[in-house]
């Protein structure tokens, strides 16, 4: 066999030479140019290694070192370690993890770490690993005919996705297994404050602003605090709080983290069933999007010509809420989902049948398509005892 041919110079400087010509810049007794030269290394190369140097992103001893090698571990072995249970623990509790998700959370956990990284900070993510794959969604109607099943989907990844156009308005919503519904927080599709959107909102409702009009991570936080204060949650007497699976309300460090410190226990519907276990949609979003569509409905007739706007949904919605808002909504919403009371064996088997066609799991979450201009997020809380809550989304 034939000698192998090099076929490009690139990396043939020897490793001590630039070791050597790095530590003569960094103590100044050199420039760029002159250390190239002198120790024979890439000019562009050495400007580089004395950059990450600086920036404490290599070790001086490590700056030489070729190919991929020099780069330091942004995590100790003990936080990879620690990371990797976080996610498995999470999967285990129905909070899959995209590829996206989890570059975000190793981003986070750098950042509140202050831990030398090379992370794109203006998306906020870490760079992909080779070993993670992303698994493709697939379309609503089966997915929901397959995930409902008795098992329930442990192994599926959460996404989610939506068809609306023009613009939304999205408002959190919780109800609780008493009949108790804590007061709703809109987020207007705007960059700036505007109080009177919420002119003739349900009483006691909030307001956040995002040109999206989409809830955000430091969105729910804000929300999510206003949860505590209204659930009352302790170590002592815990708080159920279930969820879907949108990244900002389960992918949120921060929001797990005050879950974990006041007593709020986070747990996620499984992928697909949200219209068979979710209170809210089962007893509540129903009636609410009747009465909304009827309020749009009366106002377009009182107001041809004209269509509805953020300025009308404050009111629209107030008077469908107030109209839906009932203790025996909520009441029969955790009942018929056999949370509370609990009953684990209240749906029937035919209800099954749908998935035994297929019998297999399926890499999606549930793809909401709707076609209003509201959108509603929703969770459900429940205390250790008796009290529950339940939050979900309009369309």
């Amino acid at each position: 066999m034939g000698k192998y041919k090099r076929k490009t110079n690139r990396q043939s400087w020897n490793a001590d030479c630039m070791r050597q010509a790095v530590e003569e810049v960094l103590e100044g007794r050199m420039g760029y140019l002159k250390a190239s030269k002198v120790f024979g290394v890439p000019r562009t190369t050495l400007e580089a290694r004395v950059k990450k140097v600086k920036k404490g992103v290599v070790r001086r001893e490590d700056s030489a070192k070729k190919g991929l090698g020099y780069h330091k571990p942004v995590f100790s072995p003990a936080q990879e370690e620690q990371l990797v249970q976080h996610i498995l623990s999470m999967e285990a509790r129905l909070f899959g993890f995209t590829l996206n998700d989890l570059r975000s959370l190793a981003f986070q956990l750098a950042f509140r770490n202050n831990l030398p990284h090379q992370f794109n900070i203006e998306k906020e993510k870490s760079g992909r690993h080779p070993n993670v794959r992303l698994r493709t969604p697939e379309p609503t109607s089966l997915a929901r005919a397959i995930g409902f099943n008795r098992p329930a989907g442990k192994r599926q990844v959460g996404c989610l996705t939506s068809g609306e156009r023009g613009v939304l308005v999205t408002v959190e919503i919780c109800m609780s297994a008493s009949g108790a519904f804590m007061p709703p927080m809109f987020i207007f599709p705007r960059s700036r404050a505007k109080p009177e959107l919420l002119d003739d909102a349900p009483p006691g409702s909030t307001a956040h602003y995002h040109t999206s009009g989409w809830m955000q991570k430091e969105i729910f936080l804000s929300w999510f605090d206003q949860f505590i204060s209204f659930s009352k949650p302790s170590k002592e007497h815990p708080v159920l709080l279930l969820l879907d699976g949108h990244t900002t309300h389960t992918k949120n460090l921060d929001v797990i983290d005050k879950a974990r410190e006041k007593g709020v226990v986070l747990l996620c519907f499984p992928p697909h069933t949200t219209h068979r276990l979710q209170p809210l949609d089962v007893s509540f979003m129903a009636p609410l999007s009747t009465y909304y569509s009827s309020e749009v409905q009366r106002w377009m007739q009182q107001h041809p010509g004209r269509p509805v706007t953020i300025a009308q949904i404050g009111k629209l919605f107030g008077t469908a809420y107030m109209k839906a808002a009932s203790v025996q909504t909520a009441v029969n919403g955790f009942r018929k989902t056999g949370i509370h009371p609990l009953n684990p064996e209240i749906f029937p088997d035919w209800m099954y049948e749908p998935a035994e066609t297929t019998n297999r799991p399926i890499d999606a979450h549930d793809q909401d398509q709707g076609k209003q201009h509201l959108i509603i997020t929703s969770s459900t809380l429940s205390t250790s005892n008796i009290t529950n809550y339940s939050s979900n989304k309009l369309k």
